[in-house]
């Protein structure tokens, strides 16, 4: 995938702007919308750790330039908790050609996760009277900078999952090479690395 797209930081090129990073892509609804609000400053307060991760944030909608510079500014003025200003460019689909050159139904969101290579690892779709969890968005992103599976409700800091054996014979000792090299076993196929 490739695009260009006029932001609220000049010009935005994908993928060259991205070299070396993964992105976040969110297609939001639109600006001075109650959800899309919230949603940004959400993200704004998560960025820093976004930015930790290697992760350039691109949010963008169908609205003018203008309209996203005076939707900034709005936001700017909300002061309560943990909000901090938006530090990531925010880009024109205008017409909706990047919306249609991709597929997107209308009345959603779409989030995507992309690595280095620009390949997609993870997609979210939510509709747009629904806010995005992003610490969510930004546990999935470490979660697949591990390289490895994760469990359910896993966070940063605690064990991944060991892959299973791919045959017969790798199951019959793999648990006790497993328990051997510290790792924690509750099966055969089921491995929890040691931290």
């Amino acid at each position: 995938m490739e695009f260009y797209l006029e932001t609220t930081e000049g010009p935005f090129r994908y993928p060259a702007d991205c070299t070396g990073k993964w992105t976040l892509l969110f297609y939001y609804g639109g600006d001075f919308l109650p959800v899309s609000a919230t949603e940004l400053l959400e993200l704004s307060s998560l960025q820093g750790e976004f930015t930790e991760g290697n992760c350039r944030i691109l949010c963008l909608s169908e609205d003018r330039l203008s309209v996203h510079l005076a939707f900034l500014e709005t936001l700017s003025r909300y002061r309560l908790g943990k909000h901090v200003p938006i530090r990531f460019p925010l880009g024109c689909d205008l017409k909706g050609i990047l919306r249609e050159q991709m597929g997107l139904g209308e009345g959603k969101k779409y989030l995507w996760l992309l690595s280095p290579d620009g390949t997609p690892h993870a997609h979210f779709s939510y509709p747009n009277e629904i806010g995005v969890n992003f610490t969510e968005v930004l546990r999935t992103l470490l979660a697949l900078q591990t390289r490895r599976p994760t469990p359910c409700s896993w966070v940063p800091g605690e064990p991944n999952l060991l892959p299973p054996p791919a045959t017969r014979r790798e199951s019959i000792d793999y648990m006790q090479k497993q328990e051997q090299a510290g790792h924690i076993c509750i099966d055969w196929y089921l491995c929890f690395s040691e931290q």
